[in-house]
């Protein structure tokens, strides 16, 4: 299974517990949520992400 590293940044306080429960962990310096995130889980947060206001950024190192 890919793994992809995400940061989540904006008004994600009424996300929090769901970004929790995919394994994201706040980042107080940052203010971002951070993490290493399955297939799965970044469909969630790309859902998340069109639902409400708040920025998904991740980078795909999967090899061509």
């Amino acid at each position: 299974m890919r793994y992809v590293e995400v940061e989540v940044s904006g008004k994600t306080y009424e996300v929090k517990e769901t970004l929790k429960r995919l394994g994201l962990i706040w980042d107080s310096r940052k203010k971002v949520w951070k993490g290493m995130v399955n297939e799965n889980a970044l469909h969630k947060l790309t859902e998340l992400a069109n639902k409400y206001q708040i920025e998904l950024t991740y980078e795909d190192d999967e090899d061509d």
